[in-house]
């Protein structure tokens, strides 16, 4: 990348990540930083950069945090109406950004959110505060997780499933275990890459013994959730299995993926078994790993595939690049038509506001 180049994706960074005087036009009262945050008429940098700012501004305002959760709460059927708006994916859009203020304000927003979403039945509002929960991560709301594992809509599971993932509190990998044997398939895989992260090796015997019952994606999911749980393959069991291609099975190739994933090349999220959708997606998890040259383009690339989970496996594996080019990359990704998609993009651009601001 030329230094021209560099400098501009530094620049874009700085310009969201910072409270700008200059990128929201001076100073603003509260309510035109809320028209901008809910306005699909203005740039997604901006309004997450105002989100930004009115994040900070919700950990020492309860009043702020309140508001934002009444807008998620009683306009969340609106802004999924595209009826409203000319972009359908601006509409389906439109509550990733009160969303990210509540991620941004972290526990003293948790309290609130988990307030709302005990005393409401609304499908939608529930699904939203147990993505946000996730990602704030307060132990306080463990209870509240582990009944949406048992929730009746299989979205709210999948997403309780994924968030118990995030908080990875070994106390939960009897109830995601549970799960494993759930009517959805996208329940059953996010639990059990939920387990697979676990900082506990528990819940692997578990895993293994659901392996007969599962195939395709989900089979690979299980394999390399077994992998991640501790229980890999040392490296030099794979060194005749190399030559990926004709690797024995295909979970060999997932366990060979995973023992060699600091150097898995970015190739193979185009090339290897390219027959096989479920080869790529575990390719773009790995890629996350990788040291090899080329991972940040081949993930950029995938982008606009239409398969969801290469999409969703390729957003969550770029938080781990800082600059403009992903931002912009991600910024895109919170219009997808899948909420899956939509969800791994803004959890990257948290991973990367956190890691920046860490940097401070």
């Amino acid at each position: 990348m030329c230094v021209r180049s560099a400098f501009l994706c530094l620049l874009l960074l700085l310009l969201v990540f910072s409270f700008s005087d200059s990128l929201c036009g001076g100073q603003i009262s509260h309510d035109d930083k809320f028209r901008i945050l809910c306005s699909p008429e203005e740039e997604a940098i901006r309004r997450i950069s105002v989100a930004e700012e009115i994040g900070a501004l919700a950990k020492e305002d309860g009043a702020i945090v309140s508001r934002i959760v009444h807008l998620l709460r009683h306009d969340a059927r609106y802004f999924l109406d595209v009826s409203h708006w000319k972009d359908a994916g601006a509409a389906r859009a439109e509550w990733l950004y009160p969303a990210y203020t509540l991620v941004v304000a972290g526990a003293p927003a948790e309290i609130s959110l988990l307030e709302a979403a005990t005393e409401s039945g609304d499908t939608l509002f529930n699904l939203r505060a147990t993505l946000i929960i996730g990602v704030i991560g307060d132990v306080s709301a463990l209870p509240y997780m582990i009944a949406g594992l048992k929730n009746k809509d299989s979205q709210i599971r999948a997403a309780a499933a994924r968030s118990l993932g995030r908080m990875k509190e070994v106390g939960t990998i009897p109830a995601l275990v549970q799960v494993l044997r759930d009517s959805d398939v996208e329940v059953r895989m996010t639990a059990a890459e939920a387990l697979g992260g676990m900082p506990d090796p528990t819940g692997a015997r578990f895993l293994e013994e659901a392996l007969p019952q599962s195939s395709g994606l989900e089979r690979l999911i299980f394999r390399l959730a077994v992998c991640q749980s501790g229980c890999s393959v040392p490296r030099k069991v794979f060194l005749g299995e190399l030559s990926l291609p004709e690797a024995k099975t295909d979970e060999v190739k997932v366990m060979v993926w995973y023992a060699f994933r600091d150097a898995m090349p970015a190739s193979y999220v185009e090339t290897v078994s390219s027959n096989s959708e479920a080869f790529r997606v575990i390719a773009a998890k790995l890629l996350r790993y990788s040291n090899a040259n080329g991972i940040q383009e081949a993930l950029l690339g995938v982008l606009d595939d239409g398969d969801t989970h290469l999409r969703s496996a390729a957003c969550s594996s770029l938080g781990r690049f800082r600059n403009g080019e992903v931002l912009v990359a991600l910024l895109k990704g919170l219009e997808d038509p899948s909420w899956q998609v939509q969800w791994s993009a803004l959890e990257a651009i948290a991973e990367i506001r956190r890691e920046s601001h860490e940097q401070k």
